[in-house]
């Protein structure tokens, strides 16, 4: 009878085996795998079957070890402050004016911090002098800053009383510390320096005749014309970015009128709509 039991379990035995089945034989505290079927998710080898629970699973714990990786640009107040301010009380308003630095020690930035100062010190040294003499010739000096692109950009502009205006813009590339110029600035753009030249002109000439058509009569609009498009004067335009990465270019428009003989104009430039 025995035999014939032992007979039995090895036929069935078999069975299992031929037909791909995956059991788990047990022989007191040991066990003997049998074969498994193939199938398309592995387990892991040192993996044990999870028990059976109503209660979802628990949500994975991060490593302990792993920080999170900040990838947001510094902030300009941290890296533009304010080199000097002054104020000039004229007819019961306070008229201000404020020349920025660049808080960091790096080439470009020394650099920048350098040409700001001798262009815009003796502006504001002018305005107190005429405060003080008679009336402040001009009405603002100030600045605004931010960062487009990994640029940091900075421009300066004023108000004088004569309803003329001036701007100045500074760039400086934050991954390398270098002062960019023209160039490069349009190179960023995706810009051919000569193809922006080409634009500027363009639009340098468009904005001459719409600022200035009601004038011709009282002047000859021939020479501030010719003074505004001649290839000197384009190619001192500025450029920078904006705060929405567009091309800006800063150009000096001569005009018709006795007393105000040019002004700055800041025109957007189109680098796909170059002619």
């Amino acid at each position: 009878m025995k035999r014939s039991m032992a007979a039995i379990a090895a036929a069935l035995w078999l069975v299992l085996v031929g037909t791909g089945c995956t059991t788990l034989l047990l022989t007191g505290e040991e066990s003997v795998e049998s074969p498994a079927a193939p199938s398309s998710a592995t387990a892991r080898p040192t993996e044990e079957p999870a028990a059976a629970s109503s209660e979802a699973p628990a949500a994975p714990t991060a490593s302990p070890t792993a920080e999170p990786t900040s990838t947001a640009a510094p902030a300009v107040e941290t890296l533009v402050g304010v080199y000097r301010r002054e104020q000039v009380e004229y007819q019961g308003e306070t008229l201000t004016y404020t020349v920025p630095e660049i808080l960091l020690d790096t080439p470009g930035a020394v650099e920048i911090n350098a040409e700001i100062q001798a262009q815009w010190d003796p502006a504001v040294d002018y305005a107190l002098e005429t405060a003080e003499a008679y009336y402040p010739f001009y009405g603002h000096i100030g600045y605004d800053a931010w960062i487009t692109d990994g640029l940091l950009t900075v421009t300066m502009d004023m108000r004088h009383d004569e309803a003329g205006n001036g701007v100045s813009a500074y760039t400086l590339d934050l991954a390398n510390g270098e002062a960019l110029d023209t160039a490069a600035v349009v190179a960023r753009a995706g810009m051919a320096e000569d193809a922006f030249f080409e634009a500027v002109r363009a639009c340098m000439e468009a904005e001459f005749y719409a600022t200035q058509t009601e004038s011709f009569e009282l002047a000859d609009k021939t020479r501030p014309l010719d003074e505004t498009l001649s290839e000197e004067n384009v190619r001192q335009s500025g450029a920078y970015l904006d705060r929405d990465g567009q091309l800006q270019a800063v150009c000096t428009i001569y005009t018709v009128f006795a007393v105000n003989t040019r002004y700055t104009a800041v025109l957007e430039i189109d680098p796909t709509a170059a002619p």
